[in-house]
């Protein structure tokens, strides 16, 4: 029987040496003379009672029984296997799932404080044939949680002066105005940072690589001395010099390959990448200067999304009821003020669609752009005149129609597929007998109008003031439109299997590989120099600067030209409010198309391979019809149900494409992955850069500003800051990616050997 005594011991091993009739004898040794990493392996557990002796446990002749505490146990022995330690935890009560490791067991073994309720136990060891050698048996563990002195600061360690002091120092040397400032390149025209700008002269290089003779004449630069700088096109702003031989501000980039190499840079402006507008006619500039989000539609030869406006009335004062006006009679109240807010919706479609007049028909104009207002009351048709945003002007649209059909050559006129300009659709803009008006709503543009309500207000609702405009002046002309953009269309076949039906039906029938078209005239997304001035003529009017131009000297993808476009100088490109979104849904199609595959199991490949050629067609369509009508449809006899689970043997494979559902799930697996080695953070941060009130915005933005004043932005209201940071949206990204990344890199100094704030 186990005495009281045994159980005195912290740790006691008996090793079993003789047997005497059937029953072992024990010899006690101490901690010291053990070795079990060397000549033993974990044997099993065993639960003792005051009702049970160590004459009746089933050990052999050198084994060793160990009675110890659960630390001191896991500190003896470092060969711990998943199935050892898991005999342990359920002895001990301690939960265990499926996919913990020998680690994770071990760790919560460590973690767990024995109570009255965990039984007295002895591990029994059993002798290996063959011991250990000394590598073999080393197997560090992490140690015991009673091995490491626990105090209030052992968490997370207070950060000494010193270490404050060099993170502050170290981000007050990089964050400075000459490290940050942006000075635009004269070859390629994108903002540098000043630090990676050098200074080049013209002699130093051919100026003859930056020269582009195949460009109509009436581009040719105007705004410096062409012919002095070799017809070499350049970028303004980035010459020291206009009008006389000077040097160059060029990136390092441009430099590389002008200098080193002796190449023509691949984004250098004479690489297809000039636009000519500070080459337009005087009354076209004015025109596009002057020209409002529905003139830009009305002259766009091609269309690829649906813009909806929303306008809503709020009150710059809300208030619980109405207030007494103190410079009234007595019986009087202040009217709250009320001013009206904006937000485009910009939703792709299905494809892109051809105009083949200009301006469109009166049935494309109401597919193409609605308006609809939140408040009170219906507003009248005066009110919704004085909304800029919703307003065309003839004059305008037709010196810019006239402009891109005679100088631009993908809106010249064919007789075939594109007509040109259309006066009668001019004349009937704003409904009939409208003739002669020059501004106006355009009569087929969808109004629609909802009450207000706090369902609605509950919806737009948010945790910060940015919305607040209570500091707007009251002669204000200027409007805050928030965008708002959709990556995918609602005419898409409802589900993925209706895809693959649709997709098997078109092989069935003799259908080409090559393309399927939809919608009105099919428009190529893809490899088409002239979808850019199809779709923002305004931002080629010449036509010369769109993708995958065929006569570029060295070759630049989507990506590169789009990434381009918007480090560009002038800013023009990423201002726009439906650039970013449509050529978004662009480059996401182009990547599907280019790398969806399809794949089925390889014991099942010559089945469904005979099964897809043997396919019923008319069961295919029927059940195709029975789709379009019913998206929820299900098969309902055999060889529906036969069909359908041939389909789902047919999975397609994508590789990680940005917002797709597959890169979200990678993420997330990668998340899960982290949590199940590392464990669940303890310590989350929460950083929330505001770019209203930085002044990094202003000088991102290219105002002339120094960041160690700590004045600059107080000569500027909360109003005026917004309409900045409106009107600068590639500065405000520029911000939130500057902020971050030097919090990551000075502050948690992570990848450094140094220590950061945190450890």
């Amino acid at each position: 029987m186990l005495t009281n005594s045994f159980g005195r011991y912290i740790c006691r091993a008996a090793r079993v040496s003789t047997t005497h009739g059937g029953r072992p004898s024990f010899e006690w040794c101490a901690q010291t003379e053990l070795t079990l990493n060397t000549t033993h392996t974990f044997d099993n557990v065993y639960t003792i009672t005051s009702h049970v002796s160590l004459d009746a446990l089933p050990v052999v002749y050198d084994d060793v029984l160990v009675n110890a505490s659960l630390v001191t146990l896991l500190s003896l022995y470092s060969r711990w296997q998943t199935h050892d330690l898991t005999k342990l935890a359920n002895v001990h009560r301690v939960r265990v799932i499926v996919r913990d490791t020998a680690a994770t067991l071990f760790d919560k073994l460590v973690e767990h404080e024995c109570t009255p309720v965990c039984p007295h136990t002895i591990v029994s060891f059993t002798t290996l044939r063959v011991i250990r050698s000394d590598r073999r048996s080393f197997r560090p563990r992490a140690p015991p949680l009673n091995a490491c002195p626990v105090s209030a600061e052992s968490y997370l360690p207070i950060v000494d002066d010193a270490l404050r002091r060099f993170i502050i120092t170290d981000w007050q040397r990089t964050l400075t105005t000459a490290n940050l400032r942006l000075v635009p390149c004269a070859t390629c025209a994108r903002r540098t940072a000043a630090n990676d700008i050098i200074n080049v002269h013209p002699d130093e290089f051919d100026l003859s690589l930056l020269r582009n003779d195949a460009l109509p004449p009436a581009v040719y630069p105007s705004t410096y001395a062409f012919h002095v700088y070799g017809n070499a096109l350049l970028y303004p702003k980035g010459m020291l010099n206009r009008w006389q031989l000077a040097p160059l501000l060029m990136c390092s980039k441009c430099h590389k390959d002008l200098v080193i190499n002796g190449s023509m840079p691949k984004l250098c402006l004479a690489n297809w990448l000039y636009y000519g507008l500070d080459e337009l006619p005087a009354d076209v500039s004015a025109s596009l200067a002057a020209s409002t989000p529905v003139d830009k539609l009305l002259i766009a030869r091609a269309r690829t999304s649906r813009i909806s406006f929303r306008f809503k009335e709020s009150s710059s004062r809300e208030t619980p009821g109405d207030e007494p006006d103190p410079s009234g009679p007595a019986d009087s109240v202040r009217v709250p003020q009320r001013y009206v807010r904006g937000n485009v919706l910009v939703m792709p479609q299905n494809s892109t669609q051809f105009n083949d007049v200009l301006p469109p028909s009166p049935s494309v104009i109401k597919d193409t752009v609605c308006a609809v207002f939140v408040g009170r009351t219906m507003p009248t048709m005066q009110t919704i005149g004085k909304f800029r945003t919703l307003l065309a002007r003839k004059s305008v649209v037709a010196t810019l129609i006239r402009f891109l059909v005679s100088n631009n050559a993908y809106y010249a006129a064919d007789s075939k597929e594109f007509f040109g300009f259309s006066r009668v659709n001019l004349d009937a803009l704003f409904g009939p007998g409208t003739s002669s008006v020059d501004t106006g709503i355009p009569a087929a543009m969808e109004i629609g109008f909802l009450e207000d309500n706090e369902a609605i207000a509950a919806s737009t609702a948010e945790y910060t003031s940015r919305n607040n405009d209570d500091d707007a002046p009251s002669n204000n002309t200027d409007m805050l439109i928030e965008n708002v953009g959709y990556t995918c269309g609602d005419d898409s076949p409802v589900s993925y299997r209706d895809m693959k039906m649709r997709a098997l039906s078109h092989c069935l029938h003799g259908g080409r590989f090559l393309c399927s078209k939809a919608g009105d005239k099919f428009v190529p997304d893809f490899e088409n120099p002239a979808l850019l001035t199809w779709l923002f003529p305004h931002l080629d009017p010449w036509g010369i600067g769109g993708f995958h131009h065929p006569d570029r000297s060295v070759k630049i993808t989507m990506e590169d030209q789009l990434k381009y476009l918007l480090e560009l100088d002038d800013g023009r490109f990423e201002c726009d409010p439906d650039f970013g979104f449509v050529y978004y849904n662009i480059l996401q199609k182009k990547m599907v198309c280019d790398s969806v595959r399809f794949r089925v199991k390889a014991s099942q490949q010559h089945r469904v391979v005979a099964d897809l050629l043997s396919v019923d067609k008319e069961l295919l369509q029927r059940m195709l019809v029975h789709s379009e009508h019913n998206p929820a449809y299900k098969p309902t006899t055999s060889e529906e149900v036969q069909l359908v689970s041939l389909i789902d043997n047919v999975s397609a494979v994508l590789p990680n494409i940005p917002g797709t559902t597959g890169y979200k799930l990678t993420m997330r697996n990668e998340i899960r992955a982290l949590v199940n080695f590392r464990g669940t953070p303890a310590f989350f941060i929460t950083l929330n850069p505001s770019d209203i009130h930085h002044p990094l915005v202003r000088l991102f933005a290219g105002e002339d500003i120094n960041l160690e004043d700590a004045s600059v932005g107080e000569e500027l209201t909360s109003w005026q800051r917004k309409l900045l940071v409106a009107k600068s949206p590639g500065a405000c990204a520029r911000f939130f990616h500057t902020m971050i990344s030097h919090f990551i890199s000075i502050i948690l100094r992570y990848g450094k050997t140094e220590k950061g704030l945190f450890g």
